[in-house]
């Protein structure tokens, strides 16, 4: 890509990568993030990694708050024809539902505190519109005039740019070469539109909790390594004057001095025991980036009515603000749209985002998802290491089958989630 010459979007870029990859998930996200100790040799990180997991909190909690906006839009078109409305709706960018494309830039704002749309039409005015998805990773440059954009570059695909000012649209390369002559702008205009045209001023609602998710990651990933490694004990076995075969393919082995006849074969496995604290500080972390987004765990049913109602009245603005907001930027690419399709009339697109939420029903959403995702790796990991230290102190076989299953069947209670709009605690 063309280096941007903007310094605000050479220093912004790295965290808007590390945002949209922790939303994405999956191997690219585990291949950038997941840390080599400093005692790890190459082979063993790379080892690691081919088996690490990532819990997506990011995303989990990004879809639930979009689509709660989502589920209470209103839209209708008056006396602009069904069939056009649906062209758009149906496939906004022609793909993509309205209804996803919104969800999208949601979730592009929450991440990185701002969201984009660029404008256009194959053919040109008169023509079918659509919109081009645009994230702060895709701006080159960009330049402002009189508190409006008057000129962009973005990159549209791998080795082209796209530069566009009210006088031209302009397709460069890498290097900033043009590759081919430039196109009039028959608009006169930037037809891009940004929830915040001041784009060097973003303020993103998940900003500390980004960097918390990665140590949450990288912590987890540890505990699994070394539940992995317990796994695989070393055999220490008398080293001299021994008749019995070991096949040094299938076991781990020392050998130790034979000069005590009372020392038996053994395995020597690492210490568990520090796990289970590791395993309760990792779910602490987990609740201070909840509490960076507004949303709280609690297992303290001492809480007072006060402080939860202060927590709840601060989720419902949040929750208004970015439903306004996201209001505003989608009756400005409706109007930006009809510019270059005269049979959209912006004064017929009557657009209506919620304005009140029923937190109590965010709340379940929320709780749903996080107690989901709990059991998945919370529950496993208490099982996993009460198991292991069972295995290592536990001499009685009958009584460490019994111990297990009760391991096993033991759910553990779940815990509280408080999420600002529900006050279940109103007597201090």
């Amino acid at each position: 890509m063309i280096e941007s010459k903007n310094d605000f979007l050479k220093s912004y870029r790295d965290y808007c990568e590390t945002a949209l990859l922790s939303f994405k998930g999956g191997p690219d996200f585990i291949d950038r993030f997941l840390l080599q100790h400093a005692r790890e040799t190459p082979l063993h990180y790379t080892k690691r990694r081919e088996f690490s997991f990532y819990l997506n909190y990011v995303e989990k909690i990004v879809n639930v708050l979009s689509g709660f906006i989502i589920r209470g839009v209103s839209r209708s078109f008056g006396k602009i024809p069904v069939e056009v409305s649906n062209l758009y709706t149906e496939a906004i960018d022609f793909y993509s539902p309205l209804d996803s494309f919104i969800q999208d830039k949601i979730a592009d704002h929450l991440l990185t505190g701002n969201a984009f749309a660029l404008v256009d039409s194959i053919i040109g005015s008169g023509a079918r519109a659509f919109v081009h998805s645009v994230n702060y990773t895709n701006i080159v440059d960009f330049s402002l005039e009189n508190g409006a954009i008057s000129s962009i570059t973005v990159s549209v695909a791998p080795g082209k740019v796209l530069e566009i000012t009210p006088a031209l649209y302009r397709y460069l390369n890498d290097e900033g070469e043009r590759t081919g002559p430039d196109k009039k702008n028959a608009l006169g205009l930037v037809p891009f539109v940004a929830i915040n045209k001041k784009i060097d001023a973003p303020a993103a609602f998940f900003r500390d909790a980004i960097s918390t998710n990665k140590a949450i990651f990288n912590h987890f990933n540890n505990i699994n390594q070394q539940l992995f490694d317990s796994g695989f004990g070393i055999l220490a076995v008398p080293g001299v004057g021994s008749d019995k075969p070991i096949d040094p393919t299938t076991l781990s082995f020392v050998e130790f001095n034979p000069m005590f006849p009372d020392m038996l074969p053994r395995y020597i496995m690492p210490d568990l025991s520090h796990l289970e604290f590791y395993a309760s500080y990792i779910d602490r972390i987990i609740d201070k980036m909840l509490s960076s987004l507004n949303i709280y765990r609690s297992e303290d049913k001492a809480t007072s009515g006060l402080s939860k109602s202060y927590d709840y009245s601060m989720m419902s603005s949040t929750l208004s603000k970015l439903s306004l907001t996201m209001q505003k930027f989608e009756v400005n690419m409706w109007s930006m749209l009809s510019k270059f399709d005269s049979r959209l009339k912006p004064e017929e697109i009557a657009i209506q985002y919620p304005r009140e939420f029923d937190i109590s029903t965010l709340k379940e959403d929320l709780d749903n998802v996080l107690t989901l995702m709990s059991l998945q790796i919370s529950n496993t990991f208490d099982k996993a290491l009460k198991k292991r230290i069972v295995s290592k102190q536990i001499d009685d076989a009958v009584l460490k089958k019994e111990i297990e299953a009760e391991i096993e069947a033991d759910t553990g209670p779940a815990p509280d989630l408080i999420v600002p709009g529900q006050n279940d605690n109103p007597n201090p």
